[in-house]
């Protein structure tokens, strides 16, 4: 399902062929066209509701039947998209190939026809920041395939799911390292509240942004939202729901960066970060999830703040700050003895 939500989103967003930060207000209406006409495409062709709320908005029509069906016929699937044939079936023959019952003969040249497919895809598609889910399958699928101790036709997950875990055993399940605390210069403190005015000056929009990249670019750790894990990102934009939450995570850096250089910052700071990280330990967040956020805003904040080599290590330095504390509080929960 995660693959087929990817080719609708590359669909669409053909047509201005940009990075969502940079589209404007009338490209986006252009885009929520396409969408329509995506969704009135694929019922005609394929007779399946894809970008959909179900009844009772308890998930969405893109289930795994409905990718495993659209996915049967990459030709018309290709068509109705108006997306290169030749890459649709070849990356429909690396999926099916994954998810198949039977190992492949041939591991090695499988191996070399995912890379080839994603060197096609890459020149393509260059304007288009391709999902983690995606990289791995074709970057790395004769790992995954290796590591397995079944096909995965076999196994009763998802490919998803599976290609998560397989990649835990692949790095060797290696836990983040906690960063070490040290204190900002005066220098770094003042590039962080000038640059920070500039995504701060809409914090909704930004926030967003923030979070819809980072469920873009790892579509897997989605299901760890209660309140819009059976939602197809692509529906979620601008939505209240997504909007809220994306907010916090702006409210948390407001205040953290309020309380730099000020009296008592410090321990202000750890008491805000200190409650993030205990509700996020609650639900589950791991620091691997929190690596890979921090990945996400860094780069976002690279690009609209035009951060040169100065600017990009201050944040970083602040980013080590905040998950200084957040790491050691999840790790609190380790030393906690199981209950008799």
């Amino acid at each position: 399902m995660n693959v087929l939500t990817t080719l609708y989103d590359l669909s669409y967003k053909q047509y201005v062929q940009k990075h969502w930060l940079e589209i404007t207000e009338e490209e986006q209406i252009v885009l929520d066209v396409e969408k329509a006409r995506i969704k009135q495409a694929m019922w005609d062709a394929f007779n399946v509701r894809v970008l959909e709320p179900r009844q009772g908005g308890a998930g969405s029509s893109d289930t795994g039947n409905v990718a495993r069906k659209v996915l049967e016929n990459p030709e018309l699937l290709a068509k109705t998209l108006y997306l290169n044939e030749e890459i649709i079936k070849r990356i429909c023959y690396v999926l099916n190939q994954i998810r198949s019952l039977e190992p492949v003969d041939d591991l090695d040249e499988f191996d070399r026809y995912c890379k080839e497919t994603y060197r096609m895809f890459l020149t393509t598609y260059s304007w288009f920041k391709i999902p983690v889910t995606l990289h791995r399958a074709l970057a790395h699928a004769k790992h995954y395939m290796e590591a397995l101790p079944l096909p995965l036709g076999r196994m009763n997950q998802e490919m998803g799911n599976v290609v998560t875990n397989v990649q835990q055993i692949i790095s060797g399940d290696k836990e983040p390292i906690t960063p070490i605390l040290k204190p900002l210069t005066e220098r770094q403190i003042e590039i962080i509240k000038r640059t920070w005015a500039i995504p701060y000056s809409k914090p909704g929009d930004s926030g967003e942004i923030i979070l819809y990249t980072y469920l873009e670019q790892y579509p897997n750790n989605q299901v760890k939202f209660q309140a819009f894990r059976n939602t197809p990102l692509v529906m979620l934009k601008g939505t209240p729901g997504f909007r809220s939450h994306a907010s916090k995570i702006m409210d948390v850096f407001a205040t953290a960066i309020n309380a730099l250089g000020t009296e008592n910052g410090l321990p202000a700071i750890v008491s805000l970060v200190t409650e993030t990280g205990k509700y996020h330990r609650r639900r589950g967040i791991s620091k691997r999830n929190f690596v890979e956020l921090r990945g996400v805003i860094i780069e976002i904040l690279t690009a609209v703040c035009r951060l040169d080599d100065e600017g990009k290590q201050a944040w970083s330095d602040l980013m080590d700050v905040l998950y200084h504390i957040i790491f050691n509080v999840l790790d609190e929960a380790k030393k906690v003895p199981p209950k008799k």
